[in-house]
């Protein structure tokens, strides 16, 4: 069986463009860390290399791989690296505080996000959790959780491992 090397390279920088596009945008967050980082990293390092080849050896449609290259190298000059690097950390859960009576998936939760010197960033938000991999973040309205299906919790999760 003989795979086209190029249709293994556009299929994986296509797959590492979407998970990045997807959680720089906050429609679809990764939850592993060595995930995201591998696609943040992926998304950086490999832009190159497709604007290379992308310009030298493909032809065709398959060139259509040289958008998200240069999208990406183009944000990275736009916010900086200091702001991507801060990124590439995932949020973590401190506390649980509601959870939906009827889609388990569902929930209110405290995260937080470490972004290196800086310290950390938090937030209250609702997800839906997906498989454990991934969190679509969800707008967080106060009001909406005193309807009877959100059950108040309060429970610890620190992933972050603060003492």
């Amino acid at each position: 069986m003989n795979v086209p090397w190029k249709k293994v390279l556009l299929g994986v920088g296509f797959l590492v463009y979407g998970l990045f596009a997807l959680d720089w945008m906050s429609l679809l967050e990764m939850k592993v860390a060595g995930l995201k980082t591998a696609v943040y990293l992926g998304a950086f390092v490999v832009s190159p290399v497709f604007v290379v080849l992308g310009v030298w050896f493909v032809r065709g449609p398959q060139r259509s791989v040289l958008v998200p290259a240069i999208l990406v190298l183009l944000l990275f000059g736009f916010v900086g690296p200091l702001e991507y690097l801060n990124r590439m950390s995932p949020w973590e859960t401190q506390t649980v505080i509601f959870r939906h009576g009827h889609l388990k998936f569902l929930r209110v939760e405290e995260q937080v996000q470490n972004v290196g010197t800086f310290g950390y960033r938090n937030r209250t938000v609702k997800v839906a959790r997906l498989a454990g991999l991934f969190t679509i973040p969800l707008r967080y309205d106060p009001l909406a959780t005193t309807a009877p299906e959100w059950i108040p919790v309060n429970e610890d999760i620190n992933e972050a491992n603060w003492k």
